[in-house]
């Protein structure tokens, strides 16, 4: 399935079709898990991303046992994430309340 990943990945359909014939995976259904859709009128993300490999992980392994670039590449992403809520200023602090200990134990005395 990889080979048929790499292959529409570089915009070969019949590579992606001719990798294909060794599952039993229609080129339609396999081509539409790397598309975004509409669902109700809502655009949904692609299932999956021409840009990450499939793997086969053993039974009762993890995929992070084979190699760390997975989680290399996770942080880097997260790493991005973060920048951009910073530029953005977006903080989640704006949505807190502040409260005094006395607050929160009239609250619970109370209820």
């Amino acid at each position: 399935m990889d080979e048929a990943r790499i292959a529409l990945n570089n915009k070969d359909i019949a590579g992606a079709k001719t990798a294909l014939l060794k599952t039993s995976i229609p080129y339609k259904d396999f081509r539409d898990w790397f598309k975004p859709k509409k669902v109700n009128g809502v655009l949904q993300p692609a299932r999956l991303s021409l840009d990450q490999e499939f793997r086969l992980v053993d039974k009762n392994k993890s995929i992070i046992d084979m190699d760390s670039s997975l989680a290399k590449s996770l942080s880097m992403l997260l790493v991005k994430l973060h920048s951009e809520m910073v530029q953005k200023k977006f903080s989640c602090s704006q949505f807190q309340v502040a409260y005094t200990r006395l607050e929160i134990q009239m609250f619970f005395i109370q209820s």
